[in-house]
């Protein structure tokens, strides 16, 4: 009987905050965002919106620039959104990482890995801008969230 009541309570628990069932047990989420995307001189690439009101608050986040080739520089930031319509910039925003290049990371071969703490949001998307301009770029970035 008290294990009815145990299962009952649980099952009411996560019916009435689905947030729990997803946010407390640590799993790192790995998602590509950039698969060798090239970004010209100056301009931007966008990548797909990420739903974060599926996260507990206290979520961590990383970048992961696994390749980026020619000669450019690359800059991440970051937007959030309340509505999943309109995106902003925080003011109290810094970006993630300002000047990765080719030769960047500890391997000195374009390989790094950056973490960054947005404000709370219901959704998210990563912005990639070719600041160096001069040259191209080509990256492969991949999103981490635990």
């Amino acid at each position: 009987m008290i294990k009815k009541k145990i299962i009952l309570l649980a099952m009411i628990l996560l019916l009435a905050f689905p947030a729990l069932a997803l946010a407390g047990n640590g799993e790192i989420r790995a998602t590509e965002i950039f698969e060798t995307e090239t970004i010209a001189l100056s301009q931007t690439a966008t990548s797909a919106v990420f739903k974060l009101f599926k996260l507990k608050p206290s979520a961590f986040f990383s970048v992961h620039v696994t390749d980026l080739t020619d000669d450019g520089t690359l800059k991440l930031t970051y937007e959030i959104s309340a509505d999943g319509v309109t995106y902003v910039t925080p003011s109290s925003a810094s970006d993630i990482v300002t000047a990765h290049t080719k030769t960047s990371g500890p391997g000195g071969d374009g390989n790094d890995l950056y973490s960054f703490t947005p404000p709370l949001a219901k959704y998210m998307r990563i912005i990639a801008t070719e600041t160096g301009g001069g040259n191209a770029i080509v990256i492969t970035v991949w999103l981490l969230i635990q």
